[in-house]
């Protein structure tokens, strides 16, 4: 069975893993909705994330207030209950959909020669440390969201701005913060040290011309052939006339 072509070096390999995991942790962690999570007055559990939630109320035909228990997304993105978490969810969401291609690139140049050369590997990783600063960016602005009413009713009075109150940070955040770490990391070290095979041997030029070695005379060695003539006198003493 032939090899596997590769335009990836095994440091590359790692960086493509490790690409993959960053853009697996910042999609799962912005689209489950469990940033934040709370308490209403009547003990039901809530959980928030930019634009999906969990356990909310709704008002039913009949004018009445019932619990619905499963997550959800708002119905649309003005209904988004702050302005901050609207800039989160276009900036943490634009960050893992950029993180997800560059993972897809990355595991394709595994299997494919010539995907990535050493500049578009910088490229790569510059577009990576755009993706961490998108991602970091909307976990930023997230907090400015708490003042909101809706907020307020799960997690107190006492929630403001970058002031949670009584809810707590959920395990989804904890994973966008991770897969930022990780970006940052690739970022600094291991886009530079990729290396491809024909970037390597590229200073390598192939000789136009080999000088063989002529054989050495032996007893049966042919002698070579004497030049043909080039004028008529050459031609008249080749070729003398009968006397």
């Amino acid at each position: 069975m032939p090899p596997v072509a590769s335009s990836l070096t095994i440091t590359g390999v790692i960086w493509a893993c490790l690409s993959m995991i960053s853009a697996i942790l910042s999609a799962t962690g912005f689209y489950m909705p469990y940033w934040m999570k709370g308490t209403l007055s009547d003990g039901t559990d809530v959980s928030f994330a930019s634009f999906r939630r969990c356990n909310y109320p709704r008002l039913t035909a009949e004018g009445k207030l019932e619990m619905i228990h499963e997550c959800g997304r708002y119905t649309s993105f003005l209904d988004i209950p702050s302005t901050s978490w609207q800039v989160t969810t276009i900036t943490v969401g634009l960050g893992a959909a950029v993180s997800l291609l560059v993972a897809f690139t990355a595991l394709s140049a595994c299997c494919l020669a010539d995907v990535i050369t050493k500049t578009t590997a910088r490229i790569l990783g510059l577009i990576q440390l755009i993706a961490a600063l998108l991602i970091a960016t909307g976990c930023c602005i997230y907090p400015n969201g708490w003042s909101s009413r809706e907020i307020r009713d799960v997690c107190g009075p006492d929630s403001e701005a970058y002031r949670l109150g009584t809810c707590q940070i959920s395990w989804s955040l904890y994973l966008l913060c991770t897969a930022v770490g990780i970006l940052l990391l690739m970022r600094d070290f291991i886009p530079e040290s990729l290396s491809c095979e024909t970037e390597l041997f590229s200073h390598l030029t192939p000789p136009t011309h080999v000088h063989l070695p002529e054989p050495a005379a032996g007893p049966f060695s042919v002698p070579p052939p004497s030049p043909a003539p080039s004028s008529p006198a050459e031609l008249r003493d080749a070729n003398p006339a009968p006397g």
